[in-house]
């Protein structure tokens, strides 16, 4: 109810927030959109722990990048209410698979992604994960020691995320502290708990976030 009542507000009097993170868009070229309900959008498919446990969940501010080589991604405010309340994160997202579908060239490189369901989060962290879902593993790959002493890998598949992820991937992760990453079959997206980004944190990040997606491209 909470979450209508805030629509029904936004209608009439949009937000600053929405507002800066328009003109970020429109800075860029990129598609924009003010705000999307949770359970309408595809996102809503794919049952991340950022999404579990919570109310009134809103897509605030969609930012749309595309880059047609690989694929779509999207940058938005994550709107819920939590057992605290009102509460907020700034949410990179990528959706692999098409430039397969756009390729006829016979001989051309797969870079379909099918992940395995994967969270990394910082250490100290982990038991918010559902562990009945995920087994605990040591690094899968060699990785800096920064990755090392700042997160923790989980997943359903180890033997199959040794074969997709990179070593690449796991250091630039480990060489930027506080980032939670989770994956699963086409889609991956990255956030940082209860952070909100300003527009200018939103551009350096999201140049972070494709430096990610590239390196899960081999």
């Amino acid at each position: 109810m909470r979450g209508v009542i805030d629509d029904i507000i936004g209608l009439f009097f949009p937000s600053a927030r929405i507002s800066t993170l328009r003109t970020l868009a429109k800075h860029y070229g990129w598609r924009f959109k003010a705000r999307i309900n949770f359970a309408a959008d595809p996102i809503a498919r794919y049952p991340f722990q950022l999404f579990q446990g919570k109310k009134d969940k809103r897509l605030i501010g969609v930012i749309m990048p595309t880059n047609k080589a690989v694929g779509q991604y999207r940058i938005y405010d994550y709107n819920y209410f939590g057992d605290f309340g009102r509460n907020a994160a700034t949410v990179f997202e990528f959706r692999n698979g098409a430039a397969q579908k756009r390729s006829r060239k016979k001989d051309a490189k797969n870079t379909d992604l099918d992940l395995p369901i994967f969270s990394i989060q910082p250490k100290g962290k982990f038991s918010s994960l559902k562990e009945i879902f995920f087994e605990r593993i040591e690094p899968i790959i060699p990785t800096t020691p920064e990755f090392r002493a700042n997160y923790t890998i989980a997943t359903n598949d180890p033997a199959e995320l040794r074969q997709s992820l990179s070593p690449d991937f796991l250091d630039d992760i480990g060489d930027s502290p506080g980032w939670n990453v989770e994956g699963r079959d086409e889609v991956i997206i990255a956030y940082q708990i209860g952070q909100k980004m300003t527009a200018a944190e939103i551009e350096k990040n999201f140049a972070f976030f494709e430096k990610l997606c590239r390196n899960l491209i081999r």
